[in-house]
This record gives C-alpha cells, structure tokens and sequence, in this order.
C-alpha cells in the first residue's frame, strides 16, 4: 500500500493511459476508500518542529532536516501536496476535517511525494517536502464559514512551516516552491503572509492547478509569470477538456494565466505528449483556462467518473485538475533552472 499511488501511475506512464484507465480507477477507488477508515491511530508527529517526508533529501529518522546535509550547490525544492483525504476521524471514532497524519493518510500522501520527488526533482534539487494536517475533502462540504475556519488552520500551520524551512533549514539557498491543488492554494496565500524581504531566494512560486484572481495578482509578493524566466514569479494554470470542465474551487475566478509548454500568455497552441498521446495545449485567454486537446476523452471521463473524491466534490467529467500535477512535469523541472539563472 506504501507506494500504490506512484506504483500505479507509473505503470500508467509506461504502458499508456487508455490501456490501464480501467486498473488505474479501480485502484484509485480501493485506496481511497480505505482512507476514510482511518482513525485512532493518531499523528505522532512533532508539534512544534515540522516533519517531513522520508523519501526526501537530508531527512533524519525522526523526519527533520539534516540542514548541514543538503547539497549547497542545488537549489530546494519545496513540495506541497494536494489534498489526499477524504475523510478523518479521532481517535474517538468522531468526524475530524483535517488529516490526522495517522499511517493509512501519510501512505497515500507519501504516493504523491514520491511521484513529486521522480518526476519533479529527477535527482538535480535538494528535494523536501512537509507532512502537514491538510483540510479533507469532507470538509469542503461544510457551510463556508465553518470551511474558512478549517482552511484558516491549515495556513497558519503551513506558513509556520515554510517560516520554519526559511529561519532553519534554507541557508541563504535559491529555492522553489512547487504545490498542487490544495498545495497550490497553500502557496498563494503563504507569500501574502511572508514579508518580502524573507521571499529573495525564491526563484519561482509554482500553482499547479489553482487560479490567481484579482486579490492575489494585487500583492505585492506575487508576480504572476508571463514567460519562461522572471526570478521569483508566479506560474499558474488550470488545465479542462473544455469549458464544460471548468471547476470553480480551483478555477478561482482566475484572471491571469501561462501555458507551461510555450510558456506564452497567447492562444497560440503548443503541442505536447503525455505517455503515447499527442496533446494540443492552447490558452483560452477570456477564462485563463489551459484547453487540452486529447486523442480520446474516454480514459480520462472513466477515472473521473469512478473516483469517490472527485464525485464527493461533484468535480465535472472534463476537468483535467488531476493532471495538472501530471502533464508538464518536465516543463516544471526545466523551468526552475530557466528561471534560477535571473
């Protein structure tokens, strides 16, 4: 179970997409549901200190940084992972709507690190990526103003965290910030919380799956990025089928956009393969919305429709929020070394 995730999606990435569509779902569906069981095993994690996850670079067996360790030379890369609970409970048996961080989430949260660190970091950055108590997908059930509340905790533990990666471990390195969906979320708002001057090492600040809107571009700590360098912008997208497939609590009335194959702000398609399909990346400059093009909808509808997260949060059919963490790794990795040379 450790690493049924990325073992599943590298199958994927090997064999082909609309052969394994059908193993992929169900697989998904089996992990997940066991997610929702999970209870009485409480975090062990540190309170004070943040933990981070195993399989990274410099980590000691208690889950903290080796500072002195890491790679001098390497830019860090730091990993925020999207929401991979479903459903929580305490030890009491009681509905929680955050992540306890008990063994069956950090399995499932680990799967995602791992693809993060393989096909994100490839070996060529310090890579480093903290357990956090994330919101769950349960949660964005609540009434919105019991949800900001949940959502409120959640970034302050991360802006302590990544206060914490800047005050202890960092060292005067040039890092990057990489998150997805519920990640991306966190990013956005922990540059509005962190003074400027704290943010200079930042080469870029990646939202993989989560719309800038008008407050957000209005900071001063967040440059939405316009091509393929800019030390210290903000490179942000939402990828759908069609419009049919917009999302509205990633989509985030998104008012600012970059297509991460040309890295162009224009509609002008670029093109891109993904396993043995060849994609049409284009974006859509009156939604910010990235519209890919793919040979057959059919795989991608399948796991949309048989995935319990996404139809608990009644996420449509043509929406592409899953690959964005998939599509344009490559395009990431190469980008953080683009933008890091000023």
């Amino acid at each position: 179970m450790e690493f049924l995730f990325i073992y599943i999606i590298c199958i994927v990435m090997t064999m082909g997409v609309k052969q394994y569509s059908s193993v992929l779902a169900a697989a998904v569906c089996v992990v997940l549901a066991m997610l929702c069981s999970c209870g009485g095993n409480e975090s062990r994690l540190a309170a004070d200190v943040p933990v981070w996850y195993a399989g990274g670079d410099a980590v000691r067996e208690d889950g903290t940084i080796d500072a002195k360790a890491l790679d001098q030379d390497k830019i860090d890369l730091i990993y925020l992972v999207s929401t991979e609970v479903i459903a929580a409970r305490d030890e009491k048996g009681d509905t929680v709507y955050r992540s306890t961080l008990c063994d069956a989430d950090r399995k499932y949260i680990d799967g995602e690190m791992a693809y993060a660190k393989r096909y994100y970091s490839k070996g060529d950055f310090n890579f480093l990526a903290p357990y956090y108590h994330q919101f769950t997908f349960e949660s964005m059930l609540l009434p919105a103003e019991e949800y900001q509340k949940v959502y409120d905790d959640v970034r302050q533990e991360m802006t302590g965290i990544i206060t914490y990666y800047l005050d202890s471990i960092n060292g005067g390195r040039k890092f990057a910030l990489v998150g997805f969906s519920q990640g991306a979320m966190l990013i956005v708002d922990v540059l509005k919380q962190l003074p400027g001057d704290r943010l200079g090492n930042m080469v870029g600040a990646y939202v993989l799956g989560f719309g800038l809107d008008s407050c957000d571009i209005s900071h001063e700590n967040i440059i939405p990025a316009t091509g393929e360098t800019g030390f210290g912008h903000t490179v942000s997208f939402n990828s759908v089928m069609s419009l049919d497939g917009v999302w509205d609590r990633v989509y985030n009335n998104a008012v600012t956009a970059i297509n991460p194959v040309s890295w162009g702000t224009g509609p002008e398609p670029a093109r891109l393969v993904f396993i043995n399909d060849s994609l049409t990346v284009r974006l859509d400059t009156a939604t910010h919305l990235l519209i890919v093009d793919v040979p057959d909808k059919t795989p991608y509808h399948e796991f949309m429709n048989s995935n319990p997260a996404y139809r608990l949060a009644d996420v449509p059919a043509d929406c592409l929020h899953r690959w964005d963490l998939m599509f344009y790794t490559q395009k990431i990795h190469d980008n953080i070394i683009k933008r890091a040379e000023r």
